[in-house]
């Protein structure tokens, strides 16, 4: 978006990027039924081997590696939540792990050298920068 320089307000914002792309976030998925979401693909959900197969389509399709995956819908039951992430974590995302491999990924964050990395609980050099 292009705008003057200066202070923008939200409500500024929310109008130009509006005027640029239309509103189409207060239409998407509007007076749709679950079925319609799931089949159209607003919506990836079902059983693990679902799940598996349209995440794949997707990955291909977009060509893409890293997806970031909402696994809680409103008021869902933290139980429900805790279970949809474990499957996800168990029967999903292992299947789909090797699907690039033949590429190098630059862009997945690599864990810290051990000597580095802080330990539960204990004071580190950055816990010290931001303490009064």
């Amino acid at each position: 978006m292009v705008g003057a320089p200066g202070y923008m307000s939200e409500a500024s914002m929310r109008a130009g990027i509006v005027s640029q792309i239309g509103n189409t976030s207060l239409n998407l998925g509007r007076d749709k039924t679950w079925k319609e979401l799931c089949d159209e693909r607003y919506i990836v959900a079902g059983s693990p081997a679902t799940v598996r197969q349209q995440l794949e389509e997707l990955g291909r399709s977009l060509r893409v590696g890293h997806l970031l995956l909402g696994l809680h819908i409103g008021s869902a039951p933290i139980e429900l939540v805790n279970h949809a992430t474990e499957l996800c974590a168990t029967q999903v995302l292992p299947h789909l792990r090797p699907m690039w491999n033949e590429w190098e990924d630059r862009w997945w964050p690599k864990a810290l050298p051990k000597a580095r990395r802080a330990r539960p609980g204990s004071r580190n050099a950055a816990a010290e920068q931001v303490r009064p």
